[in-house]
């Protein structure tokens, strides 16, 4: 991967596009303080990679803010987390500014749900705690905030709360720890799930072996067994179960 500059996003959240064009499907989002390589440059577009998701984009290059490879490093290797929905504060002309959950601070911020790097640890009761936080919050293809959320984004997002940086597709996802079977199954495990053609298409994080929080519609918590999710509302299966995989042993 040849880089041609780095930077970091200071904004509430950048668009990332599978094409360099406004009208592009969004594949995903950057967080606020998120940083990135730039990978090649195109016209008013810059193609990315984003380290804390592992996940390749385009960007619109008026948003972003290009730093030195130093600061670019330093930010990667030291940051505050938010850990609630929403945050708010004043930037460099004293305006506020609303950032999402899992934005990244340079420097510790006034408030309880700022968390250190340093500290971040695997807690099965604290990650559903945070899953927890997003109830409701809409679906959205590519989204990573309450305000529009998919299914890999949302275990990504949660997962970066206790300091594991899981790939942002929920395919990707399925090759990350090892696989148990839903009886033996924890909280904070995650299950997988398959079209018709045995393609991992959705993901969601289990509360125990029998329920399931995850984003489809909204974020919600529905039954799981070993065939699959049994929705709420309707008491059919709308998931074929794969797999369930376990990322971290407490």
């Amino acid at each position: 991967m040849d880089i041609i500059d780095f930077g970091v996003n200071l904004t509430p959240l950048i668009p990332m596009r599978t094409e360099p064009a406004e009208v592009s499907e969004m594949c995903s989002q950057l967080l606020y303080g998120e940083t990135f390589c730039v990978i090649e440059e195109r016209e008013r577009w810059l193609y990315i990679y984003s380290p804390s998701q592992q996940y390749y984009g385009w960007i619109d290059r008026k948003i972003p803010t290009i730093i030195t490879e130093e600061e670019y490093n330093e930010r990667n290797e030291k940051f505050f987390l938010l850990s609630s929905t929403w945050f708010s504060f004043a930037d460099s002309e004293k305006l506020p500014i609303f950032v999402p959950m899992g934005a990244r601070f340079r420097e510790k911020k006034q408030s309880e749900k700022i968390l250190s790097s340093e500290d971040l640890s695997f807690d099965s009761q604290r990650l559903i705690f945070y899953a927890k936080q997003l109830l409701n919050a809409p679906y959205l293809w590519g989204g990573r905030t309450i305000l529009g959320i998919d299914c890999s984004g949302f275990s990504q997002l949660i997962y970066c709360l206790m300091g594991i940086q899981l790939p942002r597709d929920a395919s990707q996802q399925a090759k990350v720890g090892w696989q148990v079977g839903l009886s033996e199954s924890k909280a904070g495990d995650l299950a997988f799930f398959n079209n018709e053609k045995g393609n991992i298409t959705h993901v969601g994080i289990l509360i125990d072996n029998q329920t399931i929080i995850h984003a489809s519609g909204i974020v919600k918590i529905e039954k799981i067994d070993t065939k699959g999710i049994q929705s709420k509302q309707s008491g059919l299966y709308t998931h074929t179960l794969h797999s369930v995989r376990r990322v971290v042993n407490e």
